[in-house]
């Protein structure tokens, strides 16, 4: 390089006497040659620095290439495939769009500011300015078409097990074909090509508008001690305070309250980071600390403030990846077992008087046993329809006896023992009492009933009634003309309602339960294919909602998982690039301190402290926000009638992984950094 870049072309280049365009050519020939062994110099020069980067391109385009091969299959888009599948896969490319936008640019730039020193000392040696940016708009373009090419290759094989994969969670009767659309490629390829094209121009530019003392000088300005401001410390805590109690005491407003919880909970991390820790640990100094307590403290102190942004960015793509897994995979657990609150029966349907309707009782035990499966409660119950008044509101309800509300109760206790505290035990009922009972959704009871008197309307009779309320769900909530609120009277009174109100108000439902209902597809498909349309809606069965719903719910924890896959690179490398650009100076640092007497284990019990602190400390603070949004999320599915139980199991699941994986990470990169600086620390 002891030459001018722009002598490269003077040597050897034919006669400028010859042939004018044979003379250009062999000269813009010499050029791109000379640019192209430079480039590629460069490229394995920097290879580590670049693997992380190039690694996470690839994975960004191969997921989003996945998603976009399946979304445009023609079986796919022609409905073999349920519409929410589509639309998953779709809002999931416009993730890893944005993605991928803000990685490339971000993490590019970050790289590139390693190099400056670089850069500049190209610029002494004769490099102009242009040939600068040339050379590193070439070089940024060169690994942009790497990662595509491997990205789309990857992306094309991965896609047929991936289609295999979505076929097997949709329990398709026959798998998908692989189709692979020129149009999906296409995308794929202007997509990313622009964003690589776009951030190649952005970094050229920017790097040759910079003088050579900037680039040689800007990494060498004295670092300045950390220093904490109350006012910031207070805004910090402010923020995570503010958005903490949004985040639990409004959790109905969560459409509104979305963007400002999570702005402040950015805003708060990084003063917490910045500004808290930096104080505590300044604080430490203080104190009467000595040697290596002494030196831990203040280089955390230095690293705390250095390492804001980076850590900031870790906590906010951690507890991205800890809530988005948790959440769908905890709503799909709580879906499970809601579904059961909602829909107790396997199978149901309604009948009334001069009513023809094609099943019977019979028919459905025989389909059952034909399939082999167990029924185990078989129920028929009379009811009533009617409307209740409460301040000139009506409401339609069913009407049950005392006797058949135990009854029912008590064969729903025997199929589900821990539903005690989801069915309200009655007790006895005297003339002019009854209980009114809402499904669990409706958690606002006085929204429905406010008070304790209401008027029972059936047909022309109208009864005063003094209530108690509570909750409690003894029929499929799908089932049409029945109302899912119901109004419980003692039997006298029931007995005498049945004997003057009109016939079409009188209904007959027929339950059955069935213990591998998970598996009775081919039961459901047999019942219903006797019924016609208009009689369908007199029929309820769990499995088709429960399977509709599983299948969705498992696709996006399938669609998650590959997002989610993304962000732990981000995670990963944002960390490993953050100790890499430290590498340097901790050498530095470490020679000075085996000058004065610090052995190699003692420095290394303070690199180990920091590293743990550095890969930890994001994590464990994104789990604190991750927590503050189940709680929310809990709220969410309450409100709906959802037993948010499940959701803590799954979110202690994901956080187990991630910090596994996290630890993982931490071993590997703890014990090649701390193998490189011993190597370099060593005498000679």
């Amino acid at each position: 390089m002891g030459a001018s870049l722009r002598t490269w072309s003077a040597r050897g280049m034919p006669d400028s006497n010859s042939s004018p365009i044979f003379y250009r050519c062999s000269l813009a020939w010499r050029e791109i040659m000379e640019w192209h062994s430079l480039i590629i110099k460069n490229i394995r020069r920097n290879l580590r620095r670049y693997l992380g980067y190039l690694l996470a391109s690839t994975v960004a385009i191969l997921c989003f290439c996945m998603f976009i091969i399946f979304a445009a299959n023609p079986e796919v888009a022609h409905g073999k495939a349920p519409s929410s599948a589509r639309v998953l896969f779709t809002i999931s490319q416009g993730i890893i769009a944005i993605f991928a936008l803000f990685f490339i640019f971000y993490f590019h730039a970050a790289l590139i500011r390693l190099r400056n020193k670089e850069f500049g000392l190209l610029l002494t040696l004769g490099v102009t300015r242009r040939q600068l940016g040339l050379m590193i708009f070439y070089e940024s373009l060169f690994i942009g078409v790497l990662a595509l090419v491997a990205g789309i290759g990857l992306g094309i094989l991965a896609s047929i097990p991936f289609t295999q994969a979505v076929s097997a969670l949709l329990e398709l009767p026959r798998s998908i074909s692989f189709n692979l659309q020129p149009a999906a490629l296409l995308t794929t390829l202007l997509l990313f090509g622009t964003i690589f094209l776009l951030d190649a121009l952005l970094i050229s530019l920017r790097v040759s508008l910079r003088t050579p003392r900037m680039l040689l000088l800007g990494a060498r300005e004295r670092q300045r001690p950390p220093r904490a401001s109350w006012w910031k410390v207070l805004f910090g805590l402010l923020s995570l305070a503010a958005a903490y109690s949004m985040a639990t005491m409004f959790s109905n407003l969560l459409i509104f309250n979305a963007l400002p919880i999570i702005a402040l909970t950015i805003i708060g991390t990084y003063f917490l980071f910045s500004q808290i820790f930096v104080m505590l640990l300044n604080a430490l100094r203080r104190r009467s600390l000595a040697g290596i307590r002494l030196l831990t403290v203040s280089r955390l102190a230095y690293r705390m403030s250095d390492y804001s942004r980076m850590i900031t960015t870790v906590t906010t793509l951690s507890a991205i990846v800890l809530v988005g897994m948790a959440s769908v995979f905890g709503v799909q657990q709580s879906m499970a077992a809601s579904m059961l609150k909602l829909t107790p029966f396997s199978l149901e349907y309604i009948s009334g008087p001069g009513q023809t309707f094609p099943l019977s009782a019979q028919q459905v035990r025989a389909t059952l046993s034909k399939h082999h499966f167990t029924l185990q409660e078989e129920l028929a119950t009379p009811v009533l329809t009617g409307l209740l008044t409460h301040q000139a509101k009506e409401l339609p309800v069913t009407v049950l006896s005392l006797s058949q509300y135990r009854h029912l109760r008590g064969s729903l206790l025997q199929l589900y023992p821990a539903w005690g505290d989801n069915l309200d035990q009655a007790s006895s009922l005297a003339n002019g009492q009854a209980y009114f009972y809402a499904p669990p959704y409706v958690s606002d009871l006085s929204s429905v009933v406010d008070g304790k008197y209401i008027t029972l309307k059936t047909d022309k009779l109208l009864q005063s009634l003094t209530i108690e309320t509570g909750h409690a769900m003894v029929f499929n909530m799908d089932l049409p003309d029945l109302s899912s609120f119901l109004v419980v009277i003692n039997d006298t009174t029931y007995a005498q309602m049945d004997k003057v109100v009109a016939p079409n108000l009188h209904k007959q439902i027929y339950s059955f339960a069935v213990q591998e209902w998970r598996q009775m597809r081919p039961a459901v498909d047999e019942l219903r294919s006797s019924l016609t349309g208009q009689q369908q809606a007199q029929f309820s069965e769990i499995y088709t909602p429960y399977n509709a719903n599983m299948q969705t719910f498992s696709l996006t924890l399938f669609a998650t998982f590959f997002v989610s896959l993304l962000f732990f690179l981000a995670v990963g490398i944002s960390l490993y690039f953050k100790l890499f650009t430290q590498q340097e100076e901790d050498r530095r640092q470490f020679r000075a301190l085996e000058r004065v007497g610090i052995q190699q284990k003692e420095g290394q019990s303070v690199l180990t402290l920091e590293l743990l602190l550095l890969f930890f400390i994001p994590v464990l603070i994104a789990i604190i926000h991750a927590i503050f949004a189940m709680i929310d999320l809990a709220h969410q599915l309450e409100l709906q009638g959802w037993d948010a139980t499940p959701i803590w199991g799954a979110f202690a699941i994901v956080c187990a992984c991630y910090l596994g994986c996290i630890a993982l990470f931490f071993l590997a990169a703890h014990i090649n950094y701390y193998r490189q600086l011993k190597a370099a620390v060593a005498p000679g």
